[in-house]
């Protein structure tokens, strides 16, 4: 993870970075300066007064402590940093983008509501950078509450469906949506309640655009021999950064199965983190022929891991001991670059599932390299990211360390496949378990 992602995982783990250090060398405070006296009655008095001020202190801490209900307005007031109080801490009532008080006062999900599946249908256009797209959210309701709240960041959301598929899909009436840019949140209210252990379905129709700020949904480039600029769209998601490519529950715990359609042109070829199962012609779109790629439902993960790309890249492929298919894509002219991270793949695929005793879930597993990448690689399940500098070794101009570095690169994301992405921290405060049981394994097994 490169400095960014450490400072968004600081944020989200409440993390004070400007704790005051006022009292760490306070050598008064510790030195013997002599004994007090006083009289028997006076030392009644005081232990009466001190021991009355403990009584009423536990009163209050067991009446009106904070509870764990939910966190509305003026209940558990969220805490942000403050420039102009010099890194103080000051409750902020959060403002929705047209002015309302937003009703959830937490920057985590409410925990009654969770996904099981989403279907998704995205089409980035990589002339005009603009991004359509459509999401159906699965979601099972643990208690009667007529609203939920989930993840979107820059995305317009234009069309909304709340289908009870319990009851015949009748569809839920919409009363109000909030937005809540600060912390990424939207709140949808509905007119009637959500019953507790039912499912529900949340249709949402969204626009965004591709940034170039290599994160999210973002456009990246390259540049051939002959000196033809290519384009390419990819992803990187971890840690909080899929709610930017498409609206979601977007916290670790919430694991969920996703279900893609990709469009493209004929151009193209498109990547998601499991094989595709068909592609359809589905005409043109601005004299353009597009494509749509649809692609087998994943395992149950959670969205940091979700991976899909847009781009001309060739690949070459091997085949585990398990069956396991192992492609490695790059620009055309790269791709002879991509036989060592290749071979390095399938031996540490076949140790990996003899040391953890576990088989692969996945029926492929995917390495490409981004030209643009703001960490050495992404370990997102069945289309693991990479720098180029971290997955092509030329034979002819790589230098030791960095053939060593390929193979280090390699077998750690390799690693994640298991433990970081099959076993995965419920928060990012148990971030460091996964990286650093990959970062042993990678030795290991290099």
């Amino acid at each position: 993870m490169n400095d960014h992602d450490v400072d968004d995982v600081a944020f989200l783990t409440g993390v004070n970075h400007y704790q005051s250090q006022n009292g760490i060398h306070k050598r008064s405070l510790y030195e013997h300066n002599g004994v007090a006296v006083c009289s028997q009655n006076r030392a009644l008095i005081i232990a009466s007064v001190v021991l009355s001020i403990l009584f009423l202190s536990s009163l209050i801490i067991a009446y009106v402590g904070p509870q764990n209900d939910c966190p509305c307005i003026g209940e558990q007031p969220v805490f942000l940093q403050d420039e102009n109080l010099n890194g103080a801490q000051r409750p902020v009532i959060p403002i929705a983008t047209n002015g309302e008080v937003f009703p959830w006062n937490n920057v985590r999900l409410p925990s009654f509501a969770h996904p099981t599946r989403y279907v998704i249908n995205i089409h980035p256009n990589l002339t005009t950078l603009d991004v359509k797209g459509q999401v159906s959210i699965d979601f099972h309701v643990e208690k009667d509450f007529n609203y939920i709240v989930f993840h979107s960041k820059n995305l317009s959301i234009t069309e909304k469906t709340l289908i009870d598929r319990k009851n015949h899909n009748t569809k839920i009436q919409v009363v109000k949506m909030l937005e809540y840019s600060a912390g990424q949140q939207v709140y949808i209210e509905f007119k009637e309640n959500l019953r507790k252990k039912t499912n529900y379905t949340l249709i949402l129709r969204y626009h965004t655009r591709l940034n170039q700020d290599m994160e999210g949904f973002y456009l990246s480039s390259y540049t051939t021999r002959e000196g033809k600029k290519k384009y390419l769209a990819t992803t990187h998601f971890e840690p909080t950064y899929a709610r930017s490519a498409f609206p979601c529950f977007d916290e670790p715990q919430f694991k969920a199965k996703f279900k893609m359609s990709i469009f493209r042109d004929r151009f193209h070829i498109s990547l998601f983190n499991m094989p595709i199962t068909s592609t359809d012609d589905v005409g043109f779109y601005m004299g353009t022929g597009l494509l749509r790629d649809d692609f087998q439902e994943s395992v149950e993960m959670s969205s940091y891991l979700v991976a899909f790309v847009v781009c001309d890249y060739q690949s070459i492929t091997d085949v585990t001991s398990k069956g396991i298919s192992v492609s490695v894509y790059a620009p055309v002219d790269l791709l002879p670059q991509a036989k060592f991270a290749l071979n390095i793949s399938i031996h540490m695929m076949d140790f990996y599932e003899e040391f953890f005793g576990v088989p692969y879930p996945l029926p492929k597993q995917d390495l490409i390299a981004i030209p643009d990448f703001g960490t050495g690689a992404m370990e997102n399940w069945g289309l693991i990211t990479y720098r180029e500098t971290s997955i092509l070794y030329d034979e002819q101009e790589t230098s030791a360390s960095g053939h060593n570095w390929v193979a280090v690169v390699v077998a750690h994301e390799l690693a994640h496949q298991w433990f970081g992405n099959l076993v995965t921290m419920r928060w990012w405060n148990d971030l460091w378990l996964s990286e650093g049981f990959a970062s042993f394994l990678e030795y290991y097994g290099v």
